[in-house]
């Protein structure tokens, strides 16, 4: 699901920038037209949080150390046509 989220998602054909931020968390953000993708890994509390935006549309998944995934959406993505 990441590498098909990673191949299509449109952030990730745009700027790359590893953000600031405290010793055990890596952040890193991708921005092109109007999309972005923010990943957020905190290595202490063995949790990642990706939040995903694509115009009005904004989801964020959240995965834990066992591998778990929740996803929710903040505002409801158009039906494929």
């Amino acid at each position: 699901q990441l590498i098909r989220l990673r191949n299509s998602h449109p952030a990730f054909g745009g700027q790359f920038t590893l953000q600031d931020s405290p010793g055990q968390v890596l952040a890193m953000h991708w921005q092109h037209a109007g999309a972005s993708a923010t990943l957020r890994v905190d290595l202490a509390a063995l949790r990642a949080d990706i939040t995903l935006q694509n115009g009005p549309a904004e989801t964020a998944l959240v995965l834990q150390g066992g591998g778990s995934c929740n996803r929710s959406a903040s505002t409801p993505e158009p039906a494929a046509a």
